[in-house]
């Protein structure tokens, strides 16, 4: 009990220094980790270590002189046990709450670590069908990202879908008599 009322009072302290003092949220980076397979998309998720039973997109902070990027990629190895490269970026987010603004990017898994450092504390992962169903069991600050890159997912789907457009199906622009009339005036005059 005396640890825990020492960690949220260290952690108090650390979010009141960064709005009094720097006025600059925590810079955080994780990943949204994604392979397809026979079901579908899946997306790999890794629980909580305050609470097991809530699952988190791997990401914590970016330290000195490390990039968002490389930082995300570093969290994503150390929390799930997997090496990726980065595909696109999903956004930067922002928890007013805790101060801090988290870059999050779209990842796809290059090699998988069976052992990987967050396992020895008690961390597990697992894959999960991707779709919106799954937001209930998420940390309230990964929803956002998670339906933002479904949001997009889901617009670009329908873009793809769309049948090509037809030569006969692409409206072409009206003249009018009178337009006609002033261009073949203008096309004499330029004759003379």
């Amino acid at each position: 009990m005396v640890a825990y009322l020492f960690r949220k009072a260290s952690r108090l302290a650390a979010l009141n220094w960064r709005r009094r003092v720097s006025g600059r949220p925590k810079r955080r980076a994780g990943g949204l980790v994604l392979r397809k397979n026979t079901i579908g998309e899946e997306i790999l998720l890794v629980s909580s270590r305050k609470n097991p039973s809530i699952w988190i997109v791997p990401s914590g902070t970016v330290e000195s002189g490390e990039t968002p990027e490389d930082a995300a990629l570093r969290e994503v190895r150390e929390e799930a046990g997997v090496n990726c490269t980065i595909e696109t970026t999903v956004g930067l987010f922002f928890d007013e709450q805790s101060l801090t603004s988290t870059s999050i990017f779209v990842m796809t898994v290059v090699t998988d670590e069976f052992c990987w450092e967050d396992q020895g504390k008690g961390r597990l992962r697992q894959w999960w069908k991707l779709d919106a169903s799954l937001l209930p069991n998420i940390k309230p600050r990964d929803r956002i990202p998670l339906q933002q890159h479904l949001t997009t997912r889901q617009q670009q789907n329908h873009t793809t879908e769309s049948p090509p457009a037809r030569e006969n199906d692409v409206e072409k622009p009206t003249v009018t008599a009178t337009e006609e009339d002033d261009e073949e005036d203008q096309q004499q005059q330029d004759l003379t």
